[in-house]
């Protein structure tokens, strides 16, 4: 229920414009934002360098229904590869397939999945040495675009885009799915997984999952 509501606050462009104009959300929100637009996330990346750390962007927002949203999505996240290569940094890039198309149709968020991971890999070819570091990350979400998640990163991998994938580490089938992408030579994220699910699918209690 709870996990729900958050997700209807963050799709409500209201509410995000209230919080957004409080100054002081925005200083606390500065802590884990690296920047609103390509250019201060670009600044926050090249800080973190000097600090000899790597960066990995995320464009925020999820469950997106609005194509016009999902271009300009998509559109932002190129720019900030080419800005990202030309600085040599590590085009490392982390996506949900719901913001690109996922619940608008299928062949709309593969497309543009597609997109982004042949970008990022002609920035890299174009201006990067270390191809290893450079990625479309691709996150996994809910349980319900867990299958259509992991189809669209093996297409992709087969394809010999520059892919990675995230998995959950609660969900009782990611050890599966981590033994078949470690035998195909993939890379993979792990996180412990945040999403209410049910014990059918996952792990529940925080001692199990921790």
């Amino acid at each position: 229920m709870w996990q729900k509501l958050m997700i209807h606050l963050a799709r409500n462009e209201k509410v995000k414009a209230y919080f957004q104009s409080k100054k002081k959300i925005n200083q606390l929100a500065t802590k884990f934002i690296g920047g609103r637009d390509e250019e201060k996330a670009l600044v926050t990346s090249l800080n973190l360098k000097k600090a000899n750390m790597h960066a990995s962007l995320f464009y925020l927002g999820e469950y997106v229904s609005n194509l016009e949203v999902v271009n300009k999505t998509v559109e932002s996240l190129i720019k900030i590869s080419s800005k990202l290569s030309k600085e040599h940094l590590d085009i490392h890039i982390s996506i949900d397939p719901t913001q690109v198309g996922l619940h608008i149709d299928k062949s709309i968020c593969f497309s543009n999945l597609k997109r982004l991971a042949e970008n990022i890999k002609t920035d890299t070819t174009l201006k990067h040495k270390n191809e290893n570091k450079c990625f479309l990350m691709i996150d996994m979400e809910d349980a319900t675009v867990c299958d259509n998640t992991i189809n669209y990163y093996f297409q992709l991998f087969e394809k010999d885009l520059p892919v990675a994938l995230t998995l959950q580490a609660y969900m009782h089938r990611t050890e599966r799915d981590l033994q078949k992408i470690i035998k195909h030579g993939g890379v993979v994220r792990l996180v412990k997984g945040a999403f209410s699910e049910s014990k059918k699918i996952a792990l529940t209690s925080k001692n199990e999952i921790n």
